[in-house]
């Protein structure tokens, strides 16, 4: 079963492992030498697993992805979503405050046209769901 709510990741933290798919917008982003690290503003998956542009953020969760990801491309306010494991939850700050971020060890990632009205996009998160 893939869970789909990073908010119930927060609630049932012993459900490290379990497959997932969630999506946001970008809030940061950090290269290390072994990966990168995208945070990400929680939103609601619209059919095709695409973030709803238009609904108030969520849970803020981290994508870790093996390797480089250009910050040019993976630059704050652009959408994506990964498909991977979640590894638990790390606290970080947001400004003054110490917030839960689920983790997600992401293997595969799709970042979204910055056009919404582009449908040409052919992803599969390996589900039987192609985009």
């Amino acid at each position: 079963m893939v869970l789909k709510d990073n908010i119930r990741a927060l609630q049932e933290p012993g459900r490290t492992g379990a497959e997932v798919i969630w999506g946001g917008r970008i809030v940061g982003i950090v290269n290390s030498a072994e990966h990168t690290e995208l945070e990400v503003l929680a939103l609601p998956l619209r059919s095709g697993h695409r973030p709803r542009r238009d609904a108030e953020g969520g849970v803020r969760f981290v994508i870790r992805m093996p390797g480089f990801l250009e910050p040019m491309n993976y630059s704050p306010g652009r959408y994506v979503t990964a498909l991977g494991r979640y590894v638990g939850i790390e606290s970080r700050s947001v400004g003054s405050f110490n917030v839960d971020h689920p983790v997600l060890e992401g293997r595969q990632l799709e970042l979204w046209p910055v056009d919404p009205n582009r449908r040409n996009t052919r992803f599969s998160l390996g589900v039987g769901v192609r985009l």
